[in-house]
């Protein structure tokens, strides 16, 4: 696991404003990874204007939304129990809470042929360009994998705590470890 330090390599895209920039740098990344002796990973893929939308519809206020994703980027460590106390304890109401932990269960597993269409289903308030953004990585991604060995899901846990992402998000973990092993993601405004 990482403890103070740990080592870390970037792979950064500049100016380009289509999605096929995550789709390449999940490539590059699953493909690094596989060089240096790590097979096996899972690409989990997130967006955080697909998070927005949901903390929105949850009755999550704008204000508040930077302290609930910090909180639930905890789910995988605290457990939803954990999440729930500190919600709460940050002034979120417990109603709210359920329905965010809901909204959440329910999009686990989604179907990735079908993913836009069930995300705007579940989160009607979410932008059709986020929708349609991850349409095109899900399905870049199912390309590559019929290509090689390349697993992933969608997982509407995913955070990724950094407060600068602005779209797509993803990590990549390893059977052999207890953290992530990879991520990253879209941040358009530093």
């Amino acid at each position: 696991g990482r403890y103070r330090q740990f080592n870390q390599c970037d792979i950064d895209l500049i100016g380009e404003e289509s999605v096929v920039a995550e789709a390449e740098l999940i490539e590059a990344t699953t493909e690094a990874l596989a060089a240096a002796g790590i097979p096996g990973t899972t690409v989990r893929l997130s967006d955080r204007r697909f998070l927005s939308a949901l903390a929105e519809k949850a009755g999550i206020d704008a204000q508040a939304q930077g302290g609930f994703f910090i909180t639930l980027d905890k789910l995988d460590k605290v457990g939803w129990d954990g999440v729930r106390k500190e919600l709460v304890e940050r002034g979120v109401d417990e109603a709210k809470v359920d329905g965010v932990q809901q909204a959440i269960t329910a999009l686990q597993g989604l179907d990735p042929a079908k993913l836009a269409d069930q995300l705007t289903d579940a989160v009607p308030t979410l932008p059709e360009n986020v929708a349609a953004d991850l349409a095109a990585t899900t399905q870049a991604l199912a390309v590559l994998a019929e290509t090689r060995e390349l697993d992933w899901e969608f997982d509407p846990t995913l955070v990724r705590g950094m407060g600068y992402y602005t779209g797509q998000i993803f990590e990549l973990s390893h059977p052999g470890s207890n953290s992530s092993v990879a991520g990253g993601g879209r941040y358009d405004e530093l």
